[in-house]
This record gives structure tokens, sequence and C-alpha cells, in this order.
């Protein structure tokens, strides 16, 4: 059967994102011996004119779309990712008979409401395993009607792994890539067993945690190597859960320190002490991301993370004994918050940064159906709209403090110091050009150690947001 995958990402914003999903996804449904071609949509100048081409030259007898998020999570400035899909859908039923299959991260997050919105035929959920050939197969023989619109898991019990790292080349112009300084994504697991009370990675991943063969991932990442990347993160829902695994998985990666650097912005205080800083060094990491979220033990109990204050300042602590340069990430306004929990979170960030080091504010909590944060939203009387309303942005905000306040306080705080980038935030045109010129001076990733000194630069031209 002929298949067109359509990766229609676009966002450059700070770097364009490799759709390892959909190549993924390409990949599996090639080895099952469909004829695929991929559109990734990310450096055409005329999307619509790309399409229309695409579909002429592959005549599809399905055609599937990746999207990779909702939107961008900020409370401030919101911004749609999934806006264009049924124009989209449209556009192919315009030049096309071939069913719609919808998948990807966000899929995963609110299946039914992205089908019904969307006007596809298929969405699928989790990784592209047996369940998404499955699907195929039964439209390439004919016995899968796409009269009833579906949602269908991607992966069943017992489904065979898919590829780490898939060959880009194959299916993107991976130079495009290279030059632009993006980093590919590699899993070492997938799945997540814990419950925060905001999170969907339950939802989209499943909660049991399957994990990779560490030899397995370090010839994954020479296969990367092998095309010409040099710089890889690790995108696990944690990738320092269970901790074993994660050191396991770095012994395994430390031959390749001089043909790679890794990077990972999902670490859990909770498992981060010497011994993993230790092997991710010798490994070759230049940066991680710690999750915190809060320094507030009553924010923290909010938001279920499983962990507390005293955590959070006993990894501060590891962290400073290393010399792996670290992004703070923290999400304000849970259950609980108050002036004085954020002035307690703001604080903790100016004394466990680093120079080099950053702080990633979120203020507001994106809320999604059927997680705990949307129950409580809904008992305090903050949340009406039903789950097919959610697909637009709403958020939580604490009761006991007004957003205005809360978003005040952190832009004043990050007026006072240029290591603290609050999402959303928006920079002028030029801000992007500056980091493209400084990676052609030698800049290499993670760019948002460049991100201080950028700010500086800017204020001293007087240029602002």
């Amino acid at each position: 059967m002929n298949i067109l995958f359509i990766s229609p990402n676009r966002a450059r914003t700070p770097l364009p994102v490799m759709p390892a999903g959909a190549c993924i996804a390409a990949e599996v449904a090639a080895e099952a011996g469909h004829h695929v071609t991929m559109l990734d949509l990310m450096f055409e100048k005329n999307p619509d004119a790309a399409l229309s081409r695409a579909i002429a030259g592959t005549a599809p007898e399905a055609v599937c779309i990746s999207v990779r998020n909702i939107d961008n999570n900020a409370m401030a400035s919101p911004a749609s990712y999934v806006d264009f899909l049924p124009g989209m859908v449209q556009k192919i039923r315009s030049l096309s008979s071939a069913p719609v299959i919808i998948g990807g991260g966000a899929v995963g997050v609110m299946p039914g409401e992205l089908l019904r919105r969307s006007g596809a035929d298929f969405a699928i959920t989790g990784d592209a395993g047996n369940g998404f050939t499955g699907l195929l197969q039964r439209i390439a023989d004919g016995t899968q009607s796409a009269a009833s619109p579906a949602v269908l898991p991607g992966s069943t019990a017992g489904d065979s792994h898919t590829p780490i790292v898939p060959d880009y080349g194959r299916w993107i112009n991976s130079g495009r890539y290279r030059a632009a300084m993006a980093s590919v994504p590699v899993r070492t697991k997938s799945g997540c067993g814990f419950a925060c009370a905001y999170c969907t990675y339950g939802s989209i991943n499943g909660k049991k945690v399957k994990r990779r063969g560490p030899a397995e991932v370090a010839r994954a990442i020479e296969k990367g190597i092998a095309q010409g990347f040099r710089d890889f993160e690790f995108v696990d829902d944690v990738f320092n859960f269970p901790k074993e695994h994660a050191i396991a998985v770095c012994r395994a990666i430390a031959p390749l320190r001089g043909q790679a650097r890794f990077q990972c912005l999902e670490l859990n205080p909770l498992f981060l002490d010497d011994e993993l800083l230790t092997e991710m060094e010798r490994a070759g990491f230049n940066a991680i991301g710690v999750t915190v979220e809060s320094a507030s033990d009553k924010v923290l109990r909010g938001l279920d993370k499983g962990y507390g204050a005293k955590e959070v300042r006993a990894a501060a602590a590891a962290v400073s004994r290393h010399g792996i340069r670290c992004m703070w990430l923290f999400m304000l306004g849970g259950p609980g918050e108050t002036e004085e929990t954020v002035r307690q979170t703001l604080a903790f960030a100016e004394g466990a940064m680093r120079p080099g080091d950053m702080g990633y504010i979120t203020c507001g909590i994106r809320l999604y159906p059927g997680t705990p944060l949307a129950q409580t939203a809904r008992a305090e009387g903050l949340l009406a709209a039903t789950p097919d309303e959610m697909l637009e942005p709403f958020f939580y905000c604490s009761p006991a403090i007004p957003f205005p306040a809360m978003q005040n306080m952190v832009e004043d705080a990050a007026r006072r110091n240029p290591q603290f980038h609050i999402a959303g935030e928006r920079h002028p045109r030029f801000a992007n050009s500056l980091l493209k010129i400084g990676g052609l001076l030698g800049l290499r990733p993670p760019l948002w150690q460049y991100s201080p000194m950028m700010k500086r630069t800017l204020n001293v031209l007087s240029f602002h947001p």
C-alpha cells in the first residue's frame, strides 16, 4: 500500500525539533512491507503546494499525520498547534479518497477530541507498533472501514520494539536539521509510573515502564553518529527512574563520549545524586534539566510530586558539586500556591543557579481531561468546559494568588536575573538569527546556556520583548 506520512510541525523557536515519532512510524510501516513517503513541512516555503505535490506524486492509499503538541502551555500568551488540522484534512480529502490517520504525542493526550475536531478517520495512540501496522493491513485488505471514526492503540500487549533512532536520512532532510543544531531525540524507556496531578505522560505512553537495553541504546546512538549527528537528547518521561537503568545507559554510552554530546531535560530530583551525576559526566552529558516545579512542600503536595523541598534542596546540592550545566524547571500556580510560596521558589532558583545555568518558569498549569488537577479545578469552580472543549487551553491558577500578581513577581525576578526564562516569553524576531549566527561561529547545544548573554546584549541595545 502507498502511504504518505506528514510531519506538519513548523515551529523553529528556539530550534527545530526533529520529527522522531513520524520517522519511527514511517520506518515501522516500511518494514511491514508498505511503500512509504514522508512529507516534512518544517522547511517548506509553501506547505499547501508541497502537500498537493506529495499527494499527486504518491497517490496514497492512506495518509498519516503526526501531531506533536496541542499548544504551547503558556497561560500568558497561549498559541494552538492543532488549529491547522481540520483544514489539512479537508485539503487531503479534496485531493484523495485515502483514509486519514492522526497520531503523535498530542493525539495520545486527547485522541477522541482531536479525531472529532480534525475530521480524520482514525486516531492512533501510543507508539507505532503492531496495533498501527494491523490497522494499515486491514485498510489494505479492505476489512477496516473508515465509515465510523475510531481511536485505536498503536502498540498492543507483547508488541515488538520500535527503532530508537530511525534512518533519518531516508525520511527527512537531516542535513537541514544538523545545520540548525537540532538534537536527536532518544528514548531509553517508555511509560511513566508516576501520578503527578497535572501530567499526561501516563495517558500518552502508558503507566508501565518498558526499558530498552543499555547496549541497544548505545547501538542506536552509534547509528545516529553514522548519520552525521553529534548531539543527542534523552527524552524519556523520567530519565533517572529507575536510577539503576539510567546508570547502566550512561556506562553503555560512555565509550562514545568523544563522538557525541548528550543532554536530558527530564530528571526527577528524587533520584538525582552524586552517583548518577558522576556517571553522566563520564558519559559526556553537557546539559541536564531538573523538573523541580516548586520549592514549597505545600505546593509539591498539591501537585502529587512524591517529593518535598528537602529532596529539591538535596538535588541542588548534588548538582552544585558537578560541572554539567543545568536548567531548573518550575511550574507555578498549583494548588496551595501563594505569594509566599512563589517567593520561596524564586529564592531557591536564584540560589541554585550557577553561571551558565537557567531557570525556566511556567506560570499557570495547562489542564487536560482526566487529570487529578482538572478534577480539582472543577471542584473549585474554576473549570466548566467539557473534555471536547479542552482542546482550547484552560489553565489552573491557585485561587490564593491572582495570575497577574504571580506573573508580575516572575517578570520582576527575570528583570533582575537574566538567567530566568518565562514560558511564552517573546523576543525580537532577530533573536533566533543571533543564535543561528552563533552556531556558525561555533556555539553548540544546549543553546539555552547562551540565553542570559543574549538577554544582556538585547538590554544594552534597548531591545525588549
